[in-house]
């Protein structure tokens, strides 16, 4: 059975649950050298990245209804 075939037969509680747990076990076969430097790079340019998804979202039709937060961290 494909992903999409198993998110269709899944409530979202399921689904959040198979979504966890496929998290973790990506989490526990990462080596921490990796973790370390993802999240170093996650902290050092997550405002940037924000900035720039913000700049994308605020411009699509409807967008008004999500204002954008005056900080991120």
């Amino acid at each position: 059975m494909n992903t999409q075939n198993q998110s269709e037969n899944l409530s979202a509680s399921e689904e959040m649950e198979a979504i966890e747990a496929e998290l973790k076990e990506v989490y526990r076969v990462t080596p921490s050298s990796v973790r370390t430097t993802v999240y170093d790079v996650i902290r050092r340019t997550s405002a940037e990245f924000t900035d720039q998804f913000y700049d994308v979202v605020i411009n699509q039709p409807g967008a008004h209804f999500f204002p954008r937060p005056s900080t991120c961290e």
